[in-house]
């Protein structure tokens, strides 16, 4: 089907019950063309544009928005991509909405009935780190709960380590067999580990040889696991100033020489005693808490916990003010972020989960005063959480795209800059799979359609992309011809009929960008026999089809969204995407309507590649970031990075899947409906389109 099909199709099923309804299309290009064209006995009255409010096209008067409403419009149609239309109703949102106006997509979606903000009132919401702190002045003994409380794992569910356990050692069942043993054994005894895995010998299931190896296994999953909750460290070391006595007291099967050694690697040290219930055979539930007492005498007592019955009631049964912590799942149900708990399909996507919830949450009071709905206030983490998962699970997906099919991965410029960067930290982690060689490619719509013109078809298809200038500057800017190869425009000429004026001029100059190209190219470490595969992030394929012209070879395109086009060399090209693919205005996904942010963040500092020069080296275009700029998207940069480098490392050489639905969903925690994004700025970023010679700001960008 091609885009303008699907325009007719979109439009006339979402609108046939519109024809007596007085119509505004917003947008003057080719597809609103179509749709006056084949929609005749509708009644469109007017069109808009964001710059042109006079005159007249396609038989259609051009109005302004206000003689628009004065011409008692109904509603009004943006017909644009998804991702277009967010910034043209931002700029009418306000003046539609006092009007009483809708305004409609081309899938007859209203744009005006925005998702609610969550909205939650949840008593947790009230407690800040001072208010514990007030407890601890008023105590002279602190206890602290040690799993959920002081640390925390980077899984939903504690028992998530055994699935690793399991897919690490190849022994089906372990698992499974794991939670039955120590369940069985907590209704009779405290079990150490020690007791589960003798049980997994006594019943037959493993040999005494292969217990030693799961029980390493485990405890060293446990260590990758488990990280600090830094707040929750910051009270153990106020009680500590304050000269409270500080203890630690935890129902765990794990002894007292094994959690000293997870506390000190989470920086926890210098605790008073350090009870567990495996070691004195209680449990909090059974009398640990009289131990503690008598261990610990004092006056007024205090404990921090996130286990209802556990840490809050049964202290308060003994004797000992309680006040809860929640851990980071408990907290994710009571918040915004509820929905992802239920995403994960697999212990890949649980660990993601848990690696996000367990950041964002990671301050027991992360929600005071939030109505549930969490700060990102620091581009760290606004790479961590809420990009890390996306494209750490287009690396995976990549790499079962790649692996053992290609010799070489081009990461093309300027978007393959992070991405490369996370691919070597998966091939270093695992080190057992032959992955590709990857080579950052220097490319770009610029310098590739400039220099892979070889017909008039080629030419055209350059012509006819947007562009705003004059056109002597288009010839200049994207054709990069000299002054006195340029003539002067004639009377109503179209932009492909002015350049097929100079198309011998064009074609010469094409051929000599292309020689230079291919200069750049023998300086790369890529070699001719070589199977290659081209990355892009959103892309029509410009860059791709390109470096096939320059190279003259078939490259394969692997990108996060696949933009379909009728041009025919383009949907010729050879393609996949993780995401989705299709025409611009079919793409439904977060992504494909927020990819803006992606792009501003994984490109290198250097600005966007125009050409090469004679010896083969890149000239740029002029540099466009503040050292303010710079600063932030290194941080986010580093976010995004940490989050590979730490799930990469715990699955190791797994054959990982993380489904493009599930990454969307991850990623669309941007939305202001889960997330208070703050400090952003990336919002207030001026990008500069080279090719299109326009600049916009990811203002407009953000949901």
């Amino acid at each position: 089907m091609t885009e303008e099909e699907y325009i007719i199709k979109s439009f006339g099923t979402s609108f046939e019950d519109m024809k007596d309804k007085k119509i505004a299309l917003y947008g003057l290009g080719k597809n609103t063309e179509t749709i006056i064209n084949s929609f005749p006995d509708y009644q469109i009255i007017c069109l808009l544009d964001g710059y042109k409010t006079d005159g007249e096209l396609y038989g259609k008067p051009i109005y302004s928005l206000k003689n628009a409403f004065e011409a008692g419009i109904d509603f009004i149609i943006i017909v644009a991509r998804a991702n277009s239309a967010k910034i043209i109703l931002k700029r009418i949102e306000e003046e539609c909405r006092k009007a009483c106006i809708d305004v409609f997509d081309i899938h007859g979606t209203s744009l005006l009935n925005d998702s609610s903000v969550f909205e939650g009132n949840d008593k947790y919401f009230n407690l800040d780190i001072d208010a514990v702190k007030n407890a601890i002045d008023k105590s002279d003994a602190v206890s602290f709960d040690i799993f959920d409380t002081l640390i925390t794992r980077l899984v939903p569910d504690p028992y998530d380590a055994f699935e690793f356990v399991e897919k690490n050692s190849g022994f089906e069942g372990f698992a499974k067999s794991r939670i039955e043993a120590e369940r069985n054994l907590n209704r009779t005894c405290v079990p150490t580990i020690d007791d589960i895995y003798q049980v997994l010998v006594s019943e037959g299931i493993f040999s005494e040889k292969e217990v030693l190896r799961l029980k390493e296994l485990e405890i060293s999953f446990e260590k990758k696991l488990l990280i600090p909750r830094k707040e929750a460290v910051s009270l153990f070391g106020y009680a500590k100033e304050k000269g409270k006595k500080v203890s630690l007291i935890s129902d765990m099967y794990l002894g007292k020489d094994i959690l000293e050694s997870v506390l000190k690697n989470c920086g926890i040290e210098g605790y008073d005693n350090l009870l567990i219930s495996c070691d004195y055979g209680k449990k909090k539930t059974t009398g640990l808490y009289k131990i503690y007492k008598d261990k610990v005498k004092a006056n007024h007592y205090l404990h921090l916990g996130d286990d209802q019955d556990g840490d809050i009631e049964f202290a308060k049964m003994n004797g000992i003010n309680a006040i809860r912590i929640l851990k980071p799942a408990d907290m994710a149900e009571i918040s915004s972020y509820k929905e992802i708990l239920d995403l994960p399909e697999s212990i890949y996507e649980r660990l993601m989960t848990g690696m996000v919830i367990s950041s964002i949450f990671n301050s027991p009071f992360a929600l005071f005063h939030s109505a549930g709905r969490p700060t990102i206030d620091n581009a760290y983490e606004l790479g961590f959480a809420l990009m890390g998962p996306l494209m750490t699970g287009f690396i995976y997906w990549l790499i079962k795209n790649t692996e053992e099919k290609y010799d070489r991965i081009l990461f093309a410029a300027r978007d393959g800059y992070v991405v490369q960067k996370m691919y070597k930290i998966v091939d270093k982690s695992a080190q057992e799979r032959k992955l590709p060689k990857n080579t950052y490619f220097y490319t770009s719509r610029m310098a590739s359609i400039a220099a892979g013109i070889r017909d008039d078809e080629d030419l055209r298809y350059a012509a006819g992309q947007p562009f705003s200038g004059e056109l002597k500057d288009l010839l200049k800017k994207r054709f990069y011809l000299s002054d006195n190869e340029i003539k002067e425009p004639e009377e109503n000429e179209t932009s492909e009929q002015y350049c097929l004026r100079h198309k011998e001029a064009i074609f010469r100059r094409s051929e000599e960008l292309r020689k230079n190209y291919l200069k750049y190219i023998e300086k790369t470490d890529i070699e001719k026999e070589e199977k290659l595969v081209f990355f892009d992030l959103v892309s029509s394929g410009s860059c791709q089809l390109g470096t096939e012209s320059i190279m003259e070879r078939e490259i394969p395109g692997l990108y996060f969204i696949h933009v379909e086009e009728s041009y025919r060399k383009k949907a010729n090209l050879k393609t996949k995407a993780y995401i989705e693919s299709g025409l611009l205005l079919e793409l439904k996904s977060y992504m494909a309507l927020n990819y803006e942010p992606i792009e501003g963040i994984t490109a290198p500092h250097d600005p966007t590649l125009l050409r090469f020069d004679d010896e083969g080296n890149p000239i740029f275009g002029k540099a466009d970031r503040t050292d303010e700029e710079i600063n932030y998207i290194d941080n986010v940069q580093d976010g995004i990075l940490e989050f590979c480098r730490l799930f990469s490392g715990i699955v190791g050489n797994d054959d990982v899947e993380i489904r493009s639905t599930y990454a969307d969903s991850m990623y669309s925690l941007m939305r202001k409906k889960y997330s208070n994004v703050t400090n952003c700025l990336l919002s207030s970023i001026m990008f500069q389109d080279d090719f299109m010679n326009r600049e916009f700001a990811l203002k407009d960008m953000f949901d």
